[in-house]
């Protein structure tokens, strides 16, 4: 256990990561066919893999998450327009579970 405390949105975060996750797993094989380097799809897959197989319970937050941005960027390295909805895709979830910024009342 990572010791943190898990809430719904954390839940829904880590199925949206796990769903983009298992398209750039898909798409890794076409990118490959199309001349991606291999040490760009390793990568791609490495950073991936993670987000697939850990849960709330056994990847961190922080983990899950430094693995989707890293992902991001490797998307964005790509000349694909499927990748950068990928990236799109992984901002968004990113985004929407960020802590809001908070006013400090002064």
């Amino acid at each position: 256990m990572s010791g943190e405390a898990t809430g719904p949105g954390e839940v829904g975060e880590s199925d949206a990561l796990r769903a983009v996750a298992s398209q750039v797993v898909v798409e890794v094989e076409t990118w490959a066919a199309d001349g991606l380097g291999r040490d760009v799809a390793l990568a791609l897959v490495q950073n991936a893999l993670p987000l697939l197989e850990g849960t709330v319970e056994t990847l961190p937050r922080l983990q899950r998450r430094a693995h989707a941005q890293v992902l991001t960027a490797l998307l964005l390295l790509l000349d694909d327009p499927v990748a950068g909805a990928l990236a799109t895709d992984l901002v968004e979830v990113l985004r929407d579970v960020a802590p809001r910024p908070r006013v400090l009342a002064g």
